[in-house]
């Protein structure tokens, strides 16, 4: 069993250097040293203050050169970690840091949505909002929201296109207390699922993705949890609607919900590349230690392939590389 990189260094042993407590006799070449440490402290610190992602690059592995199946030239990502699986075969046609454990974000709520699913028979079966739905608030300033306010009334359906579309937190704890009662015995249910599945580098902690200690994956776990989930034919069809209406009932009105995956939203610069390539979903994610993630499925000519990305440097990266490693998988597949 190969040993896994910690998902979070412990830094609690580092011991800062006094200058200040150094003797004054000692050589200069000493105190020197010491005053260029004190020197990169004060410029760095900010900057790891201001920028969460650089935190992120420092704990990323070094390797940046992707591994390729025979014949398929390596592309050069931003990405930290990348793969992209030929679902036919389980061949894993390019591989970047695949198996190290990272943050989700919302690719999350592909295993939120498929315990759901799998958890009731009826789609239908309504749902009361309750006051656990405002938490997201009190994690980060701005959570993306379906929307949802305690004492609403919603059905499993209308709280799964919010949670797949326009990635909401509250419609991911909502279907956790109608499915299991609380959030805490569903994400048990989650880690049943991940056992299950076999997605050793997987543990979740909550249902929607949000930074928590021990709550991880790894981009080889994301894409067979994705071939998993993209077997269930609801999951498929939400994940491959570019928007849906909520109807309005007696407790809220008509909600309209877009797509976060620009690869099948209509508007977007990237949705005439997603279509020939035969994009049909999955799931968007971004969280400050996350990065900017991206899970796709394609298929064309008979080949089915998905991709993910995670760690993005930005929005636009994630799709234009998922585009990049579509691009070449099919190449490939067609010439071999």
């Amino acid at each position: 069993m190969r040993n896994l990189p910690p998902f979070a260094p412990d830094y609690s042993d580092l011991q800062r250097w006094d200058y200040r407590g150094a003797s004054r006799r000692q050589s200069p070449i000493f105190a020197r040293i010491g005053f260029l440490i004190l020197i990169v402290a004060v410029v760095l610190i900010p900057v790891l203050v201001v920028s969460p992602n650089v935190l992120l690059r420092l704990r990323k592995p070094v390797i940046t050169t992707p591994k390729t199946v025979a014949g398929l030239q390596a592309p050069s990502l931003a990405a930290a970690e990348a793969v992209l699986l030929d679902a036919n075969t389980q061949t894993p046609m390019i591989s970047l840091n695949v198996d190290v454990r990272v943050p989700m974000a919302s690719t999350t709520k592909i295993m939120t949505a498929v315990v759901a699913i799998e958890s009731i028979s009826d789609l239908d079966t309504q749902v009361t909002i309750t006051d656990d739905v405002t938490e997201p608030y009190q994690m980060v300033t701005d959570p993306s929201v379906m929307g949802c306010q305690p004492g609403q009334v919603y059905s499993i359906r209308d709280l799964l296109y919010g949670l797949l579309l326009p990635s909401g937190d509250d419609a991911a704890i909502a279907l956790a207390d109608g499915v299991a009662g609380s959030q805490d015995a569903f994400v048990q249910k989650m880690n049943a699922y991940a056992a299950r599945l076999h997605l050793a580098n997987t543990h979740y902690v909550n249902v929607h993705g949000l930074d928590e200690q021990k709550h991880y994956t790894s981009a080889d776990d994301l894409a067979h949890l994705t071939q998993y989930a993209m077997k269930i034919p609801a999951f498929r069809h939400i994940v491959d609607s570019p928007d849906y209406t909520v109807p309005a009932n007696a407790t809220h009105g008509e909600i309209m919900l877009t797509t976060t995956n620009e690869l099948i939203e209509p508007s977007s610069t990237f949705y005439e590349q997603g279509a020939t390539l035969g994009v049909d979903g999955v799931k968007t994610g971004y969280t400050a230690k996350a990065g900017e993630c991206l899970v796709a499925e394609a298929s064309k000519d008979g080949f089915t392939l998905i991709a993910v990305v995670m760690g993005e440097p930005s929005s636009d990266a994630r799709f234009s590389e998922t585009i990049t490693l579509l691009t070449l998988g099919f190449q490939w597949l067609e010439t071999h």
